[in-house]
């Protein structure tokens, strides 16, 4: 039997637009990613203060990303270090923390790693005073994962393989994360834990105020928070509407079919 090529082409169509619509789930890449964070500080200044903002994520291909880059026990590739496959840059950032305005995210500057550590080309640093570890400085990469970050951080053995030097992964950001810049000079370092035993998906939060050398830790949740990136709805509504386009066609091209019959 003949199947009449205007249901077809209908089948065809809605097929299309539905694949379409399940492509952009919560992680889609559309540019801007919004992103939606939340926690109660926990060390610093504001213990006990609840805080919340949104970005505006202003994405990029990056150059750097590369399937080479080493998943344990992997050796090392040669040459220059490489970003992890998949990930993209935050070259920008619009939105709102607390009150202030988020202008932007810090620009990298190609710190080195620590001997015996393998971490991504863009890894960079801030250095800060009063972090609670005692470090001299706080790390940063601006990758955005849209699939959820691999292990980043890397431990180099001696037998020239690697190990995970720190063993937790997934997320829309890995642990070093991203440094944001606000409207009254302040920073803001967001940074996802990864999957945690127990605690599940959760992110950090640190922010920083300038000081006299440098900047220093004012507030900090460094794990619990909450961070989503919504589907993007304009998405939905649009695939919505075509599927009931092709709805409506359908309705047309059956009633020719019985008026043929």
């Amino acid at each position: 039997m003949n199947t009449p090529k205007g249901i077809t082409r209908y089948w065809m169509l809605s097929a299309g637009a539905l694949l379409a619509l399940l492509g952009f789930g919560p992680c889609a890449t559309a540019n801007p990613v919004r992103i939606n964070f939340s926690g109660t500080y926990d060390f610093g200044n504001n213990v006990g203060m609840p805080f919340s903002g949104s970005a505006n994520l202003t994405l990029q291909p990056d150059p750097a990303a590369s399937p080479t880059f080493p998943a344990p026990p992997a050796p090392p590739p040669p040459g220059p270090r490489v970003d992890p496959q998949g990930a993209q840059s935050i070259t920008g950032a619009t939105g709102s923390f607390n009150g202030h305005a988020i202008t932007g995210v810090l620009p990298l500057n190609g710190a080195s790693p620590s001997a015996g550590e393998y971490v991504p080309a863009s890894f960079s640093a801030l250095v800060a005073s009063n972090t609670p570890d005692g470090s001299p400085a706080v790390t940063f990469d601006n990758l955005f994962y849209a699939s959820g970050s691999p292990i980043t951080c890397i431990d180099i053995n001696g037998d020239g393989s690697t190990s995970p030097g720190y063993p937790f992964s997934g997320g829309f950001l890995d642990p070093y994360g991203v440094l944001f810049t606000l409207d009254n000079g302040d920073l803001l370092d967001l940074w996802s834990n990864g999957l945690m035993p127990r605690i599940g998906l959760n992110y950090g939060v640190i922010l920083f105020a300038p000081a006299a050398s440098n900047y220093e830790v004012l507030s900090a949740q460094f794990n619990g928070v909450r961070a989503v990136v919504p589907a993007p709805d304009f998405l939905w509504a649009f695939g919505a509407g075509l599927l009931g386009l092709f709805a409506w066609r359908r309705s047309i091209e059956m009633k020719r079919v019985r008026a043929r019959n």
